[in-house]
């Protein structure tokens, strides 16, 4: 993905960014350009837990109002990424290849404040985790790298 193409519009986003360090916090930017996408991150670059909620919305000079075009979530835990795309219907990436890799979930704090325990296998590293988030914002596509299955079952994982 070319870091040079800089602009976003006619897409304005609302990210949100929810530390737990500490205690919890919440920061909301719009961003209308990935420069500012990885400005805003780069400051959480040290957290452990993260949840980033990136919601697009688009707006052309007809519309009075801007209309919601899907919310990116993505939670980081560790060296882990849950990813939960609302477009439409839901869609949780995951990385076949990795399934199997590790036993045990991996555990994720919600910008709700809730615990949520998910199989390793639907998470993804944290770096591809960031990676599909930059490119969502810049093109408005899922990372092809990735599987993207629907999420009929998110709300089915354990939690706390």
């Amino acid at each position: 993905m070319p870091d040079e193409i800089n602009d976003v519009p006619p897409y304005l986003f609302e990210v949100e960014i929810t530390s737990f360090h500490p205690d919890p916090e919440t920061v909301a930017h719009e961003v209308g350009a990935l420069a500012e996408l990885d400005e805003h991150l780069a400051g959480f670059a040290a957290e452990p837990l993260l949840a980033v909620l990136a919601t697009r919305f688009y707006q052309d000079e007809d519309d009075e109002e801007p209309c919601d075009w899907g919310t990116f979530s993505l939670f980081l835990s560790e060296k882990r990424a849950w990813v939960h795309l609302m477009e439409g219907p839901c869609f949780r990436a995951v990385r076949p290849a990795e399934a199997g890799q590790a036993d045990g979930p991996v555990r994720f704090w919600l910008d709700n404040g809730e615990w949520r325990d998910l199989p390793h296998r639907d998470t993804i590293p944290r770096d591809v985790g960031i990676e599909a988030l930059r490119r969502w914002v810049l093109t408005g596509e899922r990372l092809p790298d990735l599987e993207w299955r629907e999420d009929g079952d998110a709300g089915e994982a354990a939690s706390e």
